[in-house]
């Protein structure tokens, strides 16, 4: 049988579906002295206590290839959810990393 999982990256606010395989990539907020992943150990009042205070540049990441590849893996078949490619390279990471999964399962 055809293993099946929904993979997506964290702009979706889940970390998992109950009886459903399911896995997040992780969108990053990154600053020169910090980096905040989101998963599920982010601390977000933490975060959020950091950046109000920070006043250097911070940046945001969308998953990379590696972290896509890490969601998919054990599935057969991957329905994947991005964010807009209008507002982040989330989806052209995710089409990277189904060619290179693909190629090696």
């Amino acid at each position: 049988m055809r293993t099946v999982k929904i993979v997506a990256d964290t702009s979706c606010d889940l970390f998992a579906l109950k009886h459903i395989p399911f896995a997040c990539a992780p969108m990053k907020i990154i600053t020169a002295e910090r980096e905040f992943v989101d998963d599920e150990a982010l601390d977000v009042g933490t975060m959020v206590d950091y950046l109000y205070k920070y006043k250097g540049k911070s940046k945001s990441s969308c998953p990379n290839t590696a972290d896509w590849i890490r969601a998919f893996d054990g599935a057969d078949d991957v329905f994947c959810v991005t964010i807009t490619s209008g507002l982040s390279g989330s989806y052209n990471s995710a089409c990277a990393a189904k060619q290179i999964y693909e190629s090696e399962n």
